[in-house]
């Protein structure tokens, strides 16, 4: 495709991004207490800014190397549909976690609240 085809198309992935970053850094703040808050945005930050640097790497080597997995054999560009899928493990993996974590009971919640200052 034409490289404005692909600016183009890159374009809603960043408001995207713009869309979705707030509100999850609205959630850690609520998730987490005054105690660990600083420490679970530190490591969000650094988990997504190294993400995005590690993820660029790691599909533009898999790209140029022309890596692909047998099942994904055939595409027009080799790679690429590899790394889309070794890229997307990330965020499947951390919504399994997010899934798999026990819910808090009303009484759970209710003894952590007790015990905050």
């Amino acid at each position: 495709t034409p490289p404005i085809v692909t600016a183009v198309a890159l374009v809603p992935i960043g408001i995207g991004f713009g869309l979705l970053q707030a509100p999850l850094v609205n959630e850690l703040t609520v998730a987490f207490g005054d105690g660990d808050r600083p420490v679970a945005l530190g490591l969000y930050n650094l988990m997504f800014f190294l993400g995005g640097a590690a993820g660029a790497a790691l599909a533009t080597a898999l790209v140029q190397g022309a890596v692909e997995l047998p099942f994904l054999a055939g595409r027009a560009v080799p790679g690429f549909s590899t790394s889309v899928l070794v890229l997307a493990l990330g965020p499947a993996i951390a919504v399994a976690v997010l899934l798999a974590r026990p819910t808090p009971t009303a009484e759970s919640a209710a003894k952590t609240v007790s015990r905050q200052p």
